[in-house]
């Protein structure tokens, strides 16, 4: 028996599978309904948590094979990854605040704000792609270096290494994957006459 804490393998479920996924955000609201019939609902989760089920017809034998070599190296549960939401994988000049900067550390984020007068929903992003990162201060675009500032890419945590940098804030773009697991131990393939697919694969996003 192997005993295993928050084990993750840094690669990335092939894009071509996660582009015929079907999925999304899932929130969990517990709903009560009183005597005089109305309903009491309570948020349970403060932002969503995505799911996904995997289709896909491959298209070769050597994409079969490379697919049971990802489920197989992952574990099935066991081992986290990530994947990329083609509906959702952009944060685009989002503002950086100096108060949202704590001891020269800033947690990546994503603002779904929709209007003013409704409650915002932010998101962590954790799994920043590291080379998409544009950051911008005062019209100018600010480069990773020693100097200016360094993203870990499997935490998404910025530090900041310019003090003024950090008091006037920026606006950033990257592109991001999701932490996730597959939620089953079994791998479903299906074969018809010679003809490869995988149905209702189900994947989660990890807490």
């Amino acid at each position: 028996m192997i005993f295993l804490y928050m084990h993750f393998i840094n690669i990335r479920l092939p894009t071509n599978i996660s582009a015929n996924a079907v999925g999304g955000p899932e929130f969990m609201t517990f709903i009560s309904t009183t005597n005089n019939l109305t309903e009491n609902r309570n948020i349970q989760w403060s932002y969503p948590r995505n799911r996904y089920s995997l289709h896909y017809t491959f298209q070769s034998e050597s994409q079969v094979r490379n697919m049971v070599k990802f489920f197989n190296t992952c574990y099935g549960r066991a081992y986290s990854f990530r994947y990329k939401d083609w509906s959702d994988y952009k944060i685009e000049k989002q503002k950086i605040s100096p108060s949202e900067i704590y001891k020269g550390e800033y947690q990546l984020y994503k603002d779904y704000s929709f209007e003013k007068e409704l409650q915002s929903v932010k998101k962590i992003i954790t799994k920043p792609i590291a080379r998409s990162v544009k950051m911008f201060s005062d019209g100018k675009t600010i480069l990773p270096s020693p100097s200016t500032y360094h993203l870990n890419e499997t935490s998404g945590i910025i530090i900041f290494y310019d003090k003024d940098l950090q008091q006037r804030g920026a606006l950033i773009d990257l592109e991001f994957d999701l932490h996730v697991r597959f939620d089953s131990d079994f791998l479903p393939i299906k074969m018809t006459n010679n003809h490869y697919s995988i149905e209702n694969l189900n994947i989660v996003e990890c807490l």
